[in-house]
């Protein structure tokens, strides 16, 4: 844009500064106001209004703003609320990437997108561009039983989750329903071919996370492929396809509809050495700890221990409320899913 000026910029006071360009360039104005901290406005805009019209409905600002960018995937923004011109009926926009025509066409005629208002209805009555929360029975629905291997009693989900959910999808649904924290390494297996999300420093995998979803897969009524997270303790939980479902009216997915008991705790040392843990933690064990900790009198420096202690009275014990409830906020696009 810097180009397209001749003579450089001429500041006449604080309120007003003079662009000498080679040629006319209507979009200059509103690309200068838009990408920087400095607020734009015409000369015949100032005449007409001063100081009292200044910085307000700033030329450059329109009913959305900019929220991410995933390259191949997608450009979203959401609307801004009460806006001066007219406040847009639905709450995000989203530009996304579909390469293939025969795609493109499937999403017209089943009117997952609508090229003419960009509309796509959830159950709620309002728009939802994140494809993870529509009501639409263009997809599948998975029903998943996760088992983490190499525990006893078994602790266990049983999850609904859309076809079209990504792989980066399915890796925060399994760490949200699990309980896991995300803070480890991890991978799919599937069909002899490793998926997740990159990490610095990390494994790197040959497909995009955001672009490859179940459906994908080829998976196979009972076929199981496995999900594994943190390589030091190495966690194995295997995913069984217990049913392919068509998607219910008024249901938002992802959802969990049964499982039992609390995961483990991170970094414990793997399965072994959280049933050694679990053994060690008893019921009368735990009484005597509190015992002592209350006979102590100061327990300012037992908080570290009381939280464990916690923990181990209620491994027995699945929240599946919570859950749900972190499930629904990922699945709207709330970042208050990352925290339980």
């Amino acid at each position: 844009m810097a180009q397209k000026v001749e003579e450089g910029v001429q500041i006449i006071d604080d309120y007003q500064v003079v662009f000498r360009l080679k040629h006319a360039a209507p979009e200059f104005l509103h690309t200068i106001s838009a990408n920087t901290d400095l607020v734009m406005e015409s000369k015949a805009r100032w005449d007409a209004g001063g100081k009292e019209l200044y910085g307000k409905k700033v030329v450059g600002t329109g009913p959305f703003e900019f929220v991410e960018r995933k390259v191949g995937v997608h450009v979203l923004y959401k609307r801004v609320e009460n806006h001066w011109r007219k406040t847009p009926e639905y709450k995000e926009l989203e530009w996304r990437w579909v390469p293939e025509g025969v795609t493109r066409l499937a999403t017209l005629l089943t009117e997952e997108v609508n090229i003419e208002t960009g509309k796509k209805w959830g159950s709620s009555g309002e728009v939802q561009y994140n494809p993870r929360m529509s009501t639409t029975i263009d997809v599948s629905i998975y029903q998943l039983k996760v088992v983490l291997l190499g525990i006893s009693p078994m602790i266990w989900r049983r999850l609904l989750v859309r076809g079209d959910s990504t792989i980066a999808d399915l890796h925060h649904i399994l760490q949200i329903a699990m309980g896991w924290t995300d803070t480890h390494l991890h991978q799919f297996r599937i069909h002899g071919k490793t998926y997740g999300i990159a990490r610095l420093g990390g494994i790197s995998f040959r497909d995009h996370p955001h672009q490859v979803c179940l459906a994908d897969l080829g998976l196979r009524l009972h076929e199981c492929f496995f999900y594994d997270y943190d390589f030091g303790d190495h966690w194995q939980h295997q995913l069984r396809v217990e049913a392919i479902l068509t998607p219910e009216p008024n249901r938002g997915y992802p959802i969990c509809v049964a499982g039992t008991r609390a995961c483990p705790p991170e970094d414990c040392g793997g399965p072994w050495a959280f049933m050694t843990l679990r053994q060690q933690y008893s019921l009368f064990h735990i009484a005597q700890r509190l015992e002592d900790i209350i006979d102590s009198g100061d327990r300012s420096e037992y908080v570290e221990e009381l939280y464990d202690l916690r923990y181990w009275l209620t491994v027995d014990r699945f929240d599946r409320t919570t859950v749900n409830r972190r499930l629904r906020q990922y699945a709207r696009g709330d970042e208050a899913w990352q925290w339980a």
